[in-house]
Formats: C-alpha cells, sequence, structure tokens
C-alpha cells in the first residue's frame, strides 16, 4: 500500500492468483453489467486505512448466487482511495470512475457489499468498437501492478489479456457455468507472500 501526502511512499506489490475467465465466473457470487454512479473514500473506524465504497447502477445480471435479494445498485467496497489531502494505493485493484460502463466478478463480503474478485482481473470496462457495431470488453489495466501468481505453484504468471467482444466475453462466461466444479481457492493473496489473509 502507498501512502501519500506531502511526499510519497514506495508500495507493496499485491499477490493474487491468476484467475482466467471460467475461474472468474465460478468463483463470483455475482457477475454483474452496471454503470458507476458514485464514489466515495473514508477512512476506517480506526483511522488507519481509507477505503473507497464504489456505487454501480445494476444493469444486466449474468449470475447471482443470492436471487432472493435483488439490488439496483451494488456496493463494492475498495481498499484505498483519497480524503482530504491524503491518499492511499494498494496496488493491483481496478480503478473506476463515474459513468463507467462495467463488467464485474463479484464476491460478497457478510455485510452486504462487495469486492472485486481477483483484484483487477475481475473488472472490465464496456467500450463501442470504432465502427459501432460491438460492444467491446476492455480488461482493467491495474492487473499489471500486481504480483500474479499460479495458483497451484505460486510461480509468476505473466497476465496477457485482451479486448474482446461483450458477446464473446458472455459466452465463456455461460460455458463456465455450465460446468460449475469446485469453485476455485480464495483469489488473494498477502501482499507479503506466504501467510495466508481473508478478502481485503
Amino acid at each position: 500500500m502507498a501512502v501519500w501526502s506531502l511526499c510519497a511512499l514506495d508500495a507493496l506489490a499485491t499477490t493474487v492468483l491468476y484467475q482466467d475467465v471460467p475461474a472468474l465466473a465460478r468463483q463470483a457470487d455475482a457477475i454483474v453489467r452496471g454503470t458507476v454512479v458514485r464514489q466515495q473514500s473514508r477512512w476506517t473506524g480506526d483511522h488507519r486505512r481509507i477505503v473507497t465504497d464504489v456505487s454501480v447502477r445494476v444493469e444486466d445480471v449474468w449470475k447471482d448466487t443470492h436471487p432472493e435479494d435483488p439490488r439496483e445498485v451494488v456496493l463494492i467496497r475498495q481498499p484505498g482511495g483519497v480524503v482530504g489531502d491524503i491518499g492511499q494505493r494498494v496496488d493491483g485493484f481496478p480503478s473506476f470512475h463515474e459513468g463507467e460502463a462495467v463488467l464485474l466478478f463479484l464476491e460478497r463480503r457478510p455485510d452486504g457489499s462487495f469486492v472485486v474478485s481477483g483484484a483487477a482481473q475481475g473488472k472490465y470496462r464496456i467500450e463501442r468498437s470504432a465502427d459501432g457495431k460491438e460492444e467491446l470488453a476492455i480488461p482493467d489495466a491495474h492487473v499489471a501492478d500486481a504480483r500474479v501468481v499460479d495458483p497451484s505453484t505460486h510461480a509468476p504468471v505473466q497476465v496477457t489479456q485482451k479486448p474482446r467482444t461483450l458477446t464473446e466475453l458472455r459466452m465463456e462466461v455461460a460455458r463456465a457455468l455450465a460446468d460449475v466444479t469446485d469453485p476455485p481457492p480464495s483469489s488473494m493473496l498477502p501482499t507479503i507472500p506466504g501467510k495466508a489473509r481473508g478478502s481485503p
């Protein structure tokens, strides 16, 4: 995590397990398409960390493991943010901006909020192709800021995500959900490799 005010400190690299689209689809509690409508950063209760709450208006649901609790807006809690002249950054997590169209793979927290599954691996920006005929899913570039490792060997993995059409991505998700097996291990590893931790 990097903290900055009048001077900047070096960031600690986040370590995450590599997850392809099928793994993300199986891991996620919800997969939604929507639009970012609000962001608000705040201090945690102990005033040691900054978190950012991102509100996303849901426009389409690809997966929902809690259909009894439908949401028009989902709240995503992210580590880091800026409060006044103090900022904290956790490498490898996605960025958001208001009005952005997104496709998100989400994991539900006990308090009903969500985190993005696989850190930046679980967020795609949606844009129109140059000719306007297709909607494209653009991977979040911040995955390059993290140390991504193989789930089995923990050896470093070079992630090469490329844009694809939203239709292609949806078909890949549908195939993965049609052949659901045991969920993969938690997508987050510690910033200090070798010690377990839960979701941020």
